[in-house]
């Protein structure tokens, strides 16, 4: 299997495992409805099994968008620049925020239930002034800029490449502008802005699938041919 055929077949694996998650969290948000509060949520389910199940979707999320944003990048070619650079250097915290956020709700918050109610409130992530929550904006603000980063090159393309970029920046800014919504304490707009940022990284991915289905699809006659030039 060549370089191309091996990437793209990466590209098509990050994005089924990105959509997989997400689908998986989406429907089983939507058939526990957990509730915004704390005690209300305890009413209903005291042990937080179906509350707690959506964010061991939610927890797979992160890794599978910086695998599909870093294959990305070795798609288009061109080598690292500095945008490049610093872009990575933002994922690994995008990474660590988001894990905290999710994963706390798995392992943290049954316990802290069962020690301490009053501190358990402030680390339920459905009440957005809790710590998980602000620390999942903290992050996808992260990911947000470096996406932003990554944009540029892309949209010096042509084709697939430049529609990708214009992908990466939207789902950028949205990210960022939530963030700064939430610190405003603007609930709406948080909401709706964090709802949009999600469902824009829908295009990012599909274009992902097809450059992923192109890159396979290739047969380079030479191995040291960038494959992002065999389609701009």
């Amino acid at each position: 299997m060549g370089t191309e055929r091996a990437l793209g077949t990466g590209l098509l694996g990050a994005a089924a495992w990105y959509l997989a998650a997400a689908g998986a969290m989406v429907a089983l948000m939507a058939t526990t409805s957990p509730a915004e509060r704390l005690s209300e949520q305890l009413t209903d389910d005291p042990d937080l099994v179906s509350y707690r199940l959506p964010f061991v979707a939610a927890s797979l999320l992160a890794p599978a968008l910086i695998g599909l944003l870093v294959l990305l990048v070795w798609a288009r070619g061109e080598g690292i620049g500095i945008r490049d650079g610093l872009a990575m250097m933002l994922l690994p915290a995008y990474l660590v925020c988001s894990s905290v956020a999710y994963v706390s709700q798995l392992t943290m918050l049954p316990g802290l239930v069962e020690l301490d109610p009053s501190s358990a409130r402030a680390w339920y992530f459905l009440d957005e002034r809790s710590i998980p929550f602000a620390l999942d904006m903290l992050g996808y603000a992260f990911m947000g800029l470096a996406a932003c980063l990554l944009a540029g090159a892309f949209l010096e393309r042509r084709g697939l490449l430049k529609l990708i970029g214009w992908s990466l920046l939207a789902v950028g800014l949205t990210s960022v502008a939530a963030l700064v919504s939430h610190a405003l304490a603007s609930d709406v707009f948080t909401s709706v802005l964090t709802w949009t940022s999600a469902a824009l990284t829908l295009p990012l991915v599909v274009g992902s699938v097809v450059l992923g289905v192109r890159l396979r699809r290739h047969r380079p006659p030479v191995l040291d041919v960038e494959p992002a030039d065999l389609w701009a």
